[in-house]
């Protein structure tokens, strides 16, 4: 009872069955303090900040700058769309030179970014 692929029988070999190991065990115990350091910095962090919180901002932004709940509105949507088409060019540079060059370069324009947006002035649209 081997299986079969495109009708041919496949040998026992050929079926391999993951059992958890003492290495994949240790591995989990050695690497589960990034994965919550990284799951805390998602939920916590700059992607909950700008997305998720938006409806906190909306009136605020409204009464400061005069703009109307779908300018403010669509600066998710320019958001989204930037991260859309991004996204592809990012994973291929990280593939080409590695995640931490992108991480430590995100973690410099990312509060230069924010900066520069609390310089912003009146919408160009109005």
């Amino acid at each position: 009872m081997g299986g079969s692929f495109n009708g041919q029988p496949l040998p026992m070999t050929a079926i391999k069955i993951s059992r958890s190991t003492d290495a994949t065990r240790s591995e989990l115990a050695q690497g589960w303090p990034m994965v919550l350091i990284a799951a805390l910095a998602v939920g916590f962090g700059s992607m909950g900040m700008g997305f998720y919180a938006l409806g906190l901002f909306v009136k605020p932004l409204q009464a400061e700058f005069g703009w109307s709940r779908g300018a403010v509105s669509g600066a998710a949507t320019f958001q989204q769309l930037g991260i859309f088409l991004s996204a592809p060019l990012a994973g291929r540079l990280s593939d080409r030179i590695g995640v931490r060059p992108i991480a430590i370069a995100s973690a410099i324009a990312m509060p230069l970014a924010l900066v520069a947006l609390s310089r912003a002035g009146n919408s160009a649209a109005t």
